[in-house]
């Protein structure tokens, strides 16, 4: 929005899949009588920072819409950060807070702090363009732009391992088994972010051809023209993927992503043998029949 305000005609290219439907989270002190946002007039309340969407402009929105305005509250101030926010909520220093998504429950002292009104869905942050690119660079420049940005972060989420994707990850979020999956994912879908343009730039184009040529419309190419030729590859591809995955889980877990690779290294610290002879059964165990039900799977694909 502050883009268009800047640059009239910019477009958006890009976004987080969580960026689509974000919500601003907001949370109190649990003692304190609050069930819904028109509880908070004559309360003290703190917003994130004042440049963010999610922290304060959302936030706003949502009180207004309750019938709360900033002069009906005690006082309110900006923490600068979300992570600030709900600290000095945690502490008692404020009555009031949002919070940019969820209560980090390994982080936050939920006997302290709890959400009490989590806000509808709403479009967050994305990467922009200036709509007067075509004019200025040649027609095409804005689908180039696009296809660059969109190749450069499938090169950079599978050109990073697995493995430092948790080291990084686990900074970020608590050690456990929602740090493997998130570097699991990023890094995959990177590769399958490869695989998948390749699979339908070698499609056969003449049932492409033949439905533009009858007058189809897009969709009507997608579903008729496209994915009858593509899907047993991508299924093909998503399979393969998630025997890497399985395969993978235990080297992630090593850096304390959680799964079988966590309960390994510590059976191997302790000198647990046994433990470790039985989680490597298991292991293979599964790896088997994810192999297996894959297998299946790709022959009913073809």
């Amino acid at each position: 929005m502050q883009a268009r305000l800047a640059v009239p005609d910019a477009q958006a290219i890009a976004q987080r899949p969580r960026d689509a439907e974000f919500h601003s989270v907001f949370i109190k002190r649990k003692e304190l009588d609050i069930a819904n946002l028109a509880d908070l007039a004559g309360r003290t309340f703190t917003f994130g920072s004042e440049s963010s969407t999610s922290g304060y402009l959302m936030p706003l929105f949502f009180l207004s819409e309750a019938g709360i305005d900033v002069g009906d509250l005690k006082s309110f101030s900006f923490s600068a950060s979300h992570d600030t926010t709900w600290k000095l909520v945690e502490a008692g220093a404020l009555n009031a807070a949002v919070w940019e998504q969820r209560v980090a429950h390994r982080e936050v002292d939920l006997n302290r702090v709890e959400v009490f009104y989590t806000s509808p869905a709403y479009v967050d942050y994305h990467w922009v363009e200036r709509g007067d690119l075509d004019s200025n660079y040649g027609a095409g420049t804005t689908e180039k732009l696009t296809f660059v940005v969109a190749r450069g972060l499938f090169i950079v989420t599978r050109g990073v391992p697995e493995l430092i994707w948790a080291f990084l990850i686990v900074f970020i979020f608590s050690p456990g088994i929602l740090s493997g999956a998130i570097a699991l994912a990023i890094h995959n879908s990177g590769i399958l972010g490869k695989l998948a343009p390749e699979a339908v730039e070698g499609l056969d184009p003449r049932p492409i051809r033949s439905l533009l040529g009858a007058g189809a419309g897009q969709f009507q190419v997608l579903f008729y023209g496209v994915l009858p030729q593509a899907l047993p590859k991508l299924l093909t591809f998503l399979l393969h993927r998630w025997e890497v995955i399985v395969r993978t889980t235990i080297v992630v877990g090593f850096v304390a992503a959680g799964g079988l690779g966590q309960e390994f290294r510590l059976s191997m610290s302790h000198f647990q043998y046994t433990t470790v002879t039985l989680i490597l059964i298991w292991y293979l165990g599964l790896v088997i029949f994810v192999d297996v039900v894959a297998a299946g799977l790709r022959r009913l694909a073809r």
